[in-house]
């Protein structure tokens, strides 16, 4: 019989002591209990061991969530996780990094958020002066006692705010501390819409005192618009 070697195996059986636990920064693993589901984007499931339930869950309460997930464009798909497994989850290899709520709260863009206890209350939030732009101008607001799972495009940087007015372009803006209010800036103008501008648009503008997570990345490109030259019509898979 052939034996299989492997550097892989010696990272394989990993025993966290905690419920919570990152895994080669990569991927978070999660121990869901039937008095524990687990709230995560809907996708980023990559395994499980054990018995689990996946079900819909939306992103806010009663009509007004209804509305705020119609317009929003920054609003992450939930789903609710119940049952008894260990729970494997990753979102574009990008690096997961734990946040431990204690009371306090947290304010994440939709895309950098992974995956949250069921024990914080939940919410979507418009920022200040975006009216309905593209962008991240919508954030899903939590607070209370738990664990939040953010996932980074590469190692992030944790900026004070307050001291200096301090802004942050929309798309690599991960999470800021709850309690804060950014507003949107636009570099926009007449000058910009006719001769192009610099490429940032729009940016966070963070004045209080407080903190503010970012990534060295803008996310994804876009995938490219359909034209005659695509003849296949086949675009990026990617979203």
């Amino acid at each position: 019989m052939c034996a299989v070697r492997s550097h892989l195996f010696s990272q394989a059986s990993v025993e966290p002591t905690q419920s919570w636990a990152v895994h080669q920064r990569k991927m978070l693993r999660v121990v869901v209990e039937p008095s524990s589901p687990l709230l995560a984007a809907k996708g980023s499931m990559v395994a499980y061991q054990g018995n689990v339930e996946f079900t819909h869950k939306g992103g806010g309460g009663g009509f007004s969530g209804m509305v705020k997930r119609a317009v929003s464009t920054d609003n992450t798909p939930l789903m609710q996780v119940t049952g008894n497994a260990e729970v494997f989850l990753a979102s574009l290899a990008n690096d997961v990094h734990l946040i431990e709520l204690e009371g306090d709260s947290v304010c994440v863009n939709g895309r950098s958020l992974l995956a949250f206890q069921s024990t914080l209350q939940y919410d979507l939030r418009l920022n200040k002066g975006a009216g309905f732009v593209s962008g991240g101008v919508w954030s899903t607001y939590l607070t209370g006692h738990g664990m939040v799972a953010v996932v980074a495009d590469g190692a992030p940087l944790l900026l004070e705010t307050g001291q200096v007015p301090t802004f942050t372009d929309t798309d690599a803006t991960i999470a800021w501390g709850g309690h804060m209010s950014p507003s949107l800036k636009s570099s926009m103008n007449m000058k910009s819409m006719f001769f192009g501008g610099s490429g940032e648009a729009f940016q966070y503008a963070f004045n209080e005192p407080g903190w503010v997570l970012v990534q060295p990345s803008e996310g994804p490109p876009p995938p490219p618009t359909s034209n005659a030259s695509n003849s296949t019509g086949l675009g990026s898979l990617f979203s």
